[in-house]
């Protein structure tokens, strides 16, 4: 009868569940807390990022693939982090022209994304800073060179940053010499030897030396 099989297609569904859980139990993506319920671990939402990032780039990647076929020589890659603008450009390697004009807008480690571009051959002609809702960002004009300059020690901070061009300018190195001092500090709580700690805090020192001066010595 009709309840026989209603309940027959509901075991069914519960063993098809059971199988579905143990699976991801056992790859790391649930735990068991007690018999009828499951924990979502902190691996499951990891790879849910990485798909989401990994499609993120599948996406800008197309988008300026469609846009350089209709001539565009201006391309804009703004409001993500600075670590998956330099995999976007990393994975788009045509960009690796001087003919495009690359205008990034890091929302978090430009230092990454400085470092990337130095180490790759893309030249950071220009670099300013705004903000917004009391943030600071930086704005950078790039282009392709091809040419590996010797860099200084806190290059991936500064950029071309120039301090004196802008309040915002001299505003973002001072905070990013705050930011390194904060965090070489804590290393030091945590290890009074840590190489890694003395580095941040010294770090730190030549950038605010460079937004009051100007240069870096």
């Amino acid at each position: 009868n009709k309840f026989k099989k209603d309940t027959q297609r509901i075991e069914y569904q519960k063993r098809g569940l059971y199988d579905l859980t143990n699976v991801l139990e056992g790859i790391g993506y649930l735990k068991k807390y007690s018999r009828n319920i499951m924990i979502i671990t902190a691996k499951f939402y990891q790879q849910i990022l990485i798909l989401k990032t990994n499609e993120i780039i599948k996406l800008k990647i197309k988008q300026m693939e469609e846009k350089s076929k209709n001539e565009v020589d201006e391309i804009v890659i703004a409001g993500m982090g600075g670590e998956l603008i330099a995999e976007i450009i990393q994975k788009a390697q045509w960009l690796k022209n001087p003919e495009y004009h690359l205008i990034l807008q890091p929302m978090t480690k430009a230092e990454l994304l400085r470092d990337y571009l130095y180490h790759n051959g893309f030249s950071i002609q220009e670099e300013q800073c705004t903000c917004a809702d009391k943030k600071l960002y930086t704005v950078m004009s790039v282009y392709y060179t091809g040419f590996l300059p010797e860099l200084t020690e806190i290059q991936k901070y500064c950029g071309a940053i120039n301090p004196k061009q802008s309040a915002y300018n001299y505003e973002y190195l001072i905070r990013t010499a705050k930011a390194l001092l904060k965090k070489g500090t804590g290393m030091l709580s945590a290890d009074p030897d840590s190489t890694e700690g003395k580095q941040q805090i010294r770090f730190s020192k030549l950038i605010s030396d460079y937004a009051e001066k100007g240069e870096i010595l």
